[in-house]
């Protein structure tokens, strides 16, 4: 089936999805976990993109910091705060964004994660 929207097709049998790198340093020590990326975060190639969602505002607001909606300055609050942010999927098919419609999911390497980017001794998943 394809649905026809303005602008864009897209084939819904199989939308495959591909999660992002994560946003880490060495030095991070709190890791905050997704499932997967939606849609519009897919589509814009940025965590938490779409703009409903307060995940960036809630950040901000709690790292006392004054609200910015360039990618690169939320991703460098992560980092300067010591916050990893990552994906608990690297693969899936999914329609849409719900988390109820992933299917065919493949985690994401975090053995090799924790070893080479997040090294301390106290995960909290």
């Amino acid at each position: 089936m394809i649905i026809l929207t303005q602008t864009k097709y897209f084939l819904i049998q199989n939308m495959k999805s591909f999660s992002f790198q994560p946003i880490s340093n060495n030095d991070a020590n709190i890791l905050i976990l997704g499932t997967m990326p939606g849609t519009k975060s897919l589509e814009i190639n940025q965590y938490y993109g779409h703009n409903q969602n307060n995940f960036w505002k809630f950040m901000f607001l709690i790292l006392k910091e004054d609200f910015s909606t360039d990618y690169e300055t939320r991703k460098a609050l992560l980092q300067k705060n010591k916050i990893a942010l990552w994906d608990i999927l690297q693969y899936c098919d999914r329609v849409g964004s719900l988390d109820s419609a992933i299917k065919n999911e493949i985690a994401n390497d975090f053995e090799t994660f924790f070893k080479t980017t997040f090294q301390h001794k106290n995960h909290f998943l």
